[in-house]
């Protein structure tokens, strides 16, 4: 018979005061292994007891068994077992013999028997009781292990443990509906081992202060080094920061006691009997110095120049009363006494209110070291920067509202104009706090109120990313400037309508002066429309116009208005001519139509592009762009041209990859790069965007490409398609719309995306024709001069001059692909064969082609633009 419940000789010898060991067995223990120990243990929290199951691990912790449902990696502690049962081949295999114990969530662990180790717990818990723990290995060398899984199962279920139920379990844990004959403890020996078992447990049981939700939080690992233990939890550092000061500020020997000791009283001194210390006066910074004597001339405090000082080195105070006769060293406020003393030089020190008598009120502090002395320093400005507010428009608010019961609105209103102006705010700030002032009480009450729970982040504004510590530290929100003046534009009518949803936190205090400011434009864009439409109603202008000059179209002219002089100005005269386009009928071009879809993949599934010559499609999501592109191609005709512009190169590859198993050779693809708008980062191939071309482009024909990245599309849309061909352009679900037709527009163009894009899009192509800001397109041969935003530079052949726009045409005379700024003979264009996917072409792109796999791989960025 083997002993497989002790670990190591010390626990034998305990294990030998109760049962006779030998020397067989204790070889046994010698092999156990230790990463595999497992054992039952008590807790006990209130009143309630809780039997677990724990291992020890290979590190030395301890920690609680745990599971989890069928192929889940979630794994949660087990908790007590409900229920057990014990396997075991045959008496001589002893070693695959197992308990296999269930949780009240029907999650079952299977545990060795020759792994368990009942007394592992002596090492981190030597005050609990080893009672159970003797027990266990009692039942486990008299071969008692069934009788151990019966007693496992009802003690959990036994008074006093926490699966007990009184409605359905006996004091013993068996279940009231069991009949005397088949009740388990019906024999009197097995009742007495229960009840030895039952209040060795109740013994042996571990006091708790809060539920054992994971044992491991009640072990401290017995290692060589369990500091450096990665399983650790470390504590947040704020907690750690409060702990290191609270027990500094404890100690009896630390700097912050014996410096509050020192301090002996308050008393006024002779100016003339001031020095800063010697060892404070490296810390005096000059300008520093200069710059508080203008504050003191400006507004003189006096309340802020209490410094402290102490005796010279060997001295010490005892009388307040002849501190007039002594030197003293000042150890804080070293800039402000040094600021009196540069206005005592010039006799302007005496002039200043409570200083007439030429003495200093100070604190007197007997320090004996100089580290004291710097500690002082220290603590004084640390203190004073915690609790540092800076004044803010805000504050002066809830001071117009004291003020206002006191003395009434004029002279509040007044006299806080005049707190704005020492403050230094802004002259805008200062307005907006001015026109906040001439609200009724109420509403400036019910402001206040929004402000004080904006302050206190209780409001659903954004809040910092600290914010929890400032709100720890009493610190409070302080409403921006550039917020503050926008709050003044609200009417009092409007905040007095939402400030009960600010407060409650329905909406943000931001949000509702955006939407007043909305409001506002609206209000002011409808006067002038009306004006421009001889005064007929914004509303009846609507009913005749659905569609057209609601908000969507309208903000597209905020910002216009009418002077005195009847004079217009820029988005007031866009605004004009918007509504005679409209009202005539010509807003929209002829050959130019808009489709709002509600659902992109399945207008491409149902056919709704297969009649279009050429189609420009472009979506910003990966997975929309990688399915609908591939549809697309599936469903593309030999005679049509179809380019795609992906989110990411990953997403071209994707579909590369997909197009070369899948579509037929006689359709050409080939690879385009474009510039993306503003320096997306400090790597140059992060600053295109990739495109294919795939289709058979005609031959003779001559492209500019220019380094505009997608402003390049209506000339390229108009080379590869012959006049009055179909274009359409797509995008995806919520995905603004872009413009790939020319001025005038000589193919019929269809525009698909969203209502509310589709919308806006129209109605900028409307605003920008009318303005004229737009070139017409010139003839191949032409030079295109532009001197507004956009400069295409220049047709050279020489190569000099600009290159950001040429004619480029191979030998094919096939469309060439575009790569902005690359360091090539061409400047930066490169041509594409007339084939389908050319796998020479690739040693110039960002693509490898495996002829092992078939597919094409990403690679190496960088080297590719530099070949390109």
């Amino acid at each position: 018979m083997q002993l497989y419940c002790v670990t190591d000789f010390q626990i034998v010898q305990t294990m030998s005061e109760v049962l006779p060991t030998t020397s067989q067995q204790l070889t046994a223990l010698k092999k156990t292994p230790s990463r595999f120990r497992w054992f039952p243990f008590i807790t006990k929290v209130d009143d309630t007891y809780y039997l677990h199951l724990g291992y020890k691990t290979s590190r030395g912790e301890i920690s609680e068994l745990r599971s989890s449902k069928k192929n889940s990696v979630t794994k949660i502690p087990f908790g007590s077992p409900v229920k057990c049962d014990f396997y075991s081949a045959n008496d001589q295999e002893t070693d695959q013999a197992e308990f296999s114990f269930t949780n009240s969530k029907n999650y079952t662990v299977k545990q060795k028997l020759c792994y368990l180790d009942c007394f592992v717990i002596e090492h981190f818990f030597p005050d609990v009781s080893l009672a159970f723990a003797k027990k266990v290995a009692s039942l486990i060398v008299e071969r008692k292990e069934k009788l151990l899984c019966r007693f496992f199962a009802l003690i959990s279920h036994s008074r006093g443990f926490d699966q007990h139920r009184e409605d359905v379990h006996t004091d013993e844990g068996e279940e009231l509906e069991d009949t005397i004959e088949s009740s388990f403890l019906s024999d009197k020996s097995i009742l007495k081992d229960f009840k030895e078992f039952y209040a060795a447990a109740l013994e042996s049981a571990k006091v708790l202060n809060r539920p054992p939700s994971d044992i491991r939080t009640f072990f401290v690992a017995k290692r060589k080094n369990a500091e450096s233990s990665k399983e650790t939890k470390k504590k947040p550092h704020i907690e750690i920061v409060d702990e290191k000061e609270m027990k500094e500020i404890e100690d009896a020997s630390g700097l912050e006691k014996r410096y509050y000791k020192s301090l002996f009283g308050l008393v006024s001194v002779p100016l003339s009997n001031l020095k800063i210390h010697p060892g404070l006066v490296k810390q005096l910074d000059q300008s520093r110095v200069e710059s508080i004597i203008s504050s003191m001339m400006k507004r003189f405090d006096p309340s802020l120049n209490v410094p402290v000082i102490c005796p010279t080195e060997g001295s010490e105070v005892t009388d307040l009363s002849t501190v007039s006769q002594s030197e003293f060293l000042v150890i804080t406020k070293i800039h402000t006494v040094k600021a009196f003393m540069d206005l005592d030089s010039k006799g302007q020190f005496v002039t200043l209110s409570s200083h007439e008598n030429g003495t200093i009120p100070c604190f007197v502090a007997n320090l004996s070291s100089d580290e004291l002395v710097h500690y002082g320093n220290f603590r004084n400005n640390d203190v004073n920067f915690q609790f540092s507010k800076h004044s803010a428009p805000q504050d002066l608010l809830k001071s117009y509202v004291s003020l206002f019961h006191k003395s009434g609105a004029p002279s509040a209103s007044s006299f806080i104009e005049r707190m704005a102006y020492l403050a230094r705010f802004a002259p805008d700030v200062t307005t907006a706090l001015r026109k906040l002032c001439h609200w009724s009480i109420t509403a400036v009450t019910a402001l206040v109120e929004t402000v004080a729970k904006y302050e206190k982040f209780e409001t659903t504004d954004k809040k910092p990313n600290n914010y929890r510590v400032n709100l720890s530290r009493q610190e409070r929100m302080v409403m921006p400037d550039r917020i503050f003046k926008r709050l003044g534009k609200i009417s009092e009518e409007f905040f007095m309508a939402v400030y009960q949803d600010i407060v409650t936190g329905a909406v943000s205090l931001l949000s509702c002066i955006e939407d007043f400011e909305k409001k506002s434009k609206m209000e002011k864009v409808s006067s002038v429309l009306s004006a421009i439409a001889e005064f007929r109603t914004y509303e009846n202008i609507r009913m005749d116009n659905p569609g057209m000059f609601d908000y969507e179209q309208l903000k597209h002219f905020f910002g216009a208005d009418i002077r005195k002089n009847g004079s217009k100005n820029k988005e007031a005269s866009r605004l004009e001519d918007y509504y005679k386009s409209v009202v005539s009928g010509s807003a929209d071009d002829d050959k130019i139509s808009f489709v709002p879809l509600s659902d992109i993949k399945t207008a491409v599934a149902a056919g709704k592009f297969d009649t279009f010559q050429v189609l420009v499609a472009m979506f910003k999501n990966e997975v929309d762009s990688s399915d609908i592109s591939n549809l697309l191609l599936n469903r593309q005709r030999c005679n049509q041209i179809i380019i795609l512009i992906f989110p990411s190169l990953n997403c071209k590859i994707e579909v590369l990859n997909w197009a070369k198993d899948n579509v037929s050779n006689d359709i050409g693809i080939k690879q385009i790069f474009f510039q993306c708008e503003g320096v997306q980062s400090g790597a140059f191939e992060e600053n295109l965007m990739y495109a294919i071309l795939a289709g058979n482009v005609k031959t003779g024909i001559k492209v500019k490409v220019c380094q505009e990245g997608l402003g390049v599309l209506p000339l390229l849309v108009s080379q590869i398609s012959s006049i009055g061909s179909t274009v359409a352009a797509v995008v995806g679900n919520n995905d603004p719309l872009f413009k790939i037709h020319s001025d005038p527009c000589q193919n019929k163009v269809t525009y698909f995306g969203s209502t509310k894009e589709v919308n806006d899009f129209r109605i900028s192509l409307i605003a920008v024709r009318e303005d004229g800001e737009l070139q017409p397109p010139v003839d191949d041969d032409d030079v295109l001069e532009d001197n507004t935003e956009a400069n295409y530079g220049e047709d050279l052949e020489d190569g000099s001059g600009d290159s950001s726009f040429k004619d480029i045409e191979n030998d094919s005379g096939s469309i060439i692909s575009y790569s902005p700024r690359a360091s090539s003979k061409d400047g930066g264009l490169r041509h594409l064969e007339d084939s389908g996917i050319n796998l020479n072409e690739d040693s110039t792109s960002p693509f490898k082609y495996d002829i092992s796999s078939g597919k094409y791989d990403l690679i190496e960025t960088s080297s590719c633009i530099k070949k390109l």
